[in-house]
Order: structure tokens, then sequence, then C-alpha cells
């Protein structure tokens, strides 16, 4: 299979990508600034998205598509910010489905990236059926999934909406690993808001098989055991062998460093599984410990 990926230069692309050659398949990453690449089976191919513009030669031998383009979510919610944050997603989802609704392809399947921000802030279980939060995250989510579902319908493809993906190498612990290295590691806010989490190999996974399998159409790229963010702090100060005693930090001080951005961390998000197990995906990490022992092994 040959496997076009958008944002495949990012965190989860860089895994996807990985797993995919090593199963055989050949990659085509679609770039603002491609380069030539000595990987045998790896291309990248120049894109514009917020010109809606790709290269059609390129993708006329291509098989699949993964969307994971977009700004980082975690940065500073100015007003520019939140505009490129919901604008890298809409331009890159709606030039893929444009070009596989509207221009001769050969695509069969199309899996694109999503949110847990899109549910509510709640000590409940979501689960895919749950309707929207509020909010800015929330909105963005709704808005993305709108402008994938079409290409998402017609090739029987699938949204994945996904939760805190556990990597030392980016993401959300790479934030937090200089103060645990210090050994201050501390639980943020009150520590009892839930956390929805997933290793980076289980996401990646769930996305290669999303690609060779027919799934649900939504699915929640979580891991089965939610925890509460102190337990999250606890297993990885433990994990790195360093000590856990620091206060909690304070809600209102993490809003005064992040600004509305603090919600990432505060909120509270208890999501169900449920829609990747019955879609046939076997999780390798299950529970928070051995995920964070994983990463941390000597």
């Amino acid at each position: 299979m040959k496997v076009a990926i958008s944002g495949g230069t990012g965190l989860l692309g860089k895994e996807i990508c990985k797993m995919l050659l090593a199963k055989g398949h050949e990659v085509l990453i679609l770039s603002r600034s491609p380069k030539k690449s000595d990987v045998e089976g790896l291309r990248y191919s120049a894109w514009q998205p917020a010109e809606r513009k790709l290269n059609e030669d390129d993708l006329s031998t291509v098989d699949a598509i993964i969307n994971l383009a977009g700004a980082p979510v975690a940065q500073r919610w100015t007003a520019a910010n939140k505009k490129a944050i919901l604008d890298s997603r809409i331009d890159s989802t709606a030039t893929l489905v444009d070009y596989i609704l509207n221009q001769a392809n050969r695509v069969q399947k199309f899996v694109s990236a999503s949110a847990i921000g899109i549910y509510p802030n709640s000590k409940d279980t979501s689960s895919v059926s749950s309707e929207p939060g509020e909010g800015f995250l929330s909105d963005v989510v709704v808005e993305w999934e709108k402008a994938a579902m079409p290409a998402v319908e017609k090739l029987d493809g699938a949204i994945i909406r996904i939760g805190i993906v556990l990597s030392k190498d980016g993401g959300a612990l790479e934030k937090m690993l200089p103060v645990f290295k210090m050994g201050l590691g501390s639980a943020l806010g009150s520590g009892q808001q839930w956390q929805s989490w997933i290793h980076i190999e289980d996401v990646a996974a769930l996305f290669v098989h999303a690609l060779e399998n027919k799934t649900l159409p939504v699915m929640n790229g979580v891991a089965p055991k939610p925890v509460k963010q102190k337990e999250m702090s606890e297993q990885l100060a433990r994990a790195m062998g360093k000590p856990f005693w620091a206060p909690a930090v304070p809600s209102f001080v993490l809003k005064l460093v992040m600004g509305d951005m603090a919600e990432i961390a505060l909120n509270s998000q208890k999501v169900s599984a449920k829609s990747a197990e019955n879609s046939g995906y076997q999780f390798k990490f299950r529970e928070i410990g051995p995920a964070m022992n994983d990463l941390f092994k000597k």
C-alpha cells in the first residue's frame, strides 16, 4: 500500500511512518518544505494547504491518506494563535477531502486525526456518541471533523480522537520532564481531574489498524484505563526514579502562566476506549504504570 501522510514529520507522524515502512508500505509525506529522502520507501511531496494546493501527480499512485496536519494546540491562545490552530486543521483537511471527492484518484482509505478536546469537561465517561462540550477546543474539533467526514463516509474511513499522547520525545510529557528531572514533580490543579492518555506506540498502531481494516467511523485514541492527574504525575515520577513530594500547582497559577490554554491540563475528561476495542484493536499498553515504565526503561 502507498500511503500519503500530512503532518508526517510531527511526533505521531514519525511513529506512524516508521510502522508503515516496517510493514512494507510506501510512504509519501506531504510537506510545505519537501526534501530528498535517503530512506527506502519514503518520499516527500510539496503542498500548500493554506492555498488548497497539492501535487496531483505525486498523489496519483496513493492508495490511502492519513491526515495529521495542524498547528500545535499547546501554545498561548492569543487571537492569532487560535486562528492558526483552527485554520491549519481546516485548510489541510479540506485540501485532502477536495482531492478525494473531486479529482480522479485511487484513494481507498482516509483516516483523519481529531482530539478528545471535543468532549465536555466532566467527571462522567464520554464515548463517541457523547455530545460536544463548550469552549475553544471543542469548537475547533467539531469543525475539524465536519471537514473530514465527507471523505470518511465515502471511503469507510475513520476519525480518531486522540487523547494525551505519552512520549518522552514530545507532547505533554516533554513539557513536564524538566521539572520532574529536578525532583520537583507534582500534581496539576486539584489532581483529581481525569486524564485520558495513550502510549505513542498504541496511537500510531491504531492509525495503521484503521488503514488496514474496516473500523467504526469515529474512534477514541485513548487507553482503556484513564487516570486522575495526580496518579499520572506520580507514575511519571516513579518511572523516572524521582521523588514526588512537591505541593500541587494551584489552578490559578497555571492560568496565570498559561492563560486559557491551562484548560488542557485542568479539564477533566474520562474517555472510553470501547470504540477502538470494538473495532478490533488490541492495546499494548492498557495501564499507566507499564506505559510510563516502557518510556523510561533503562
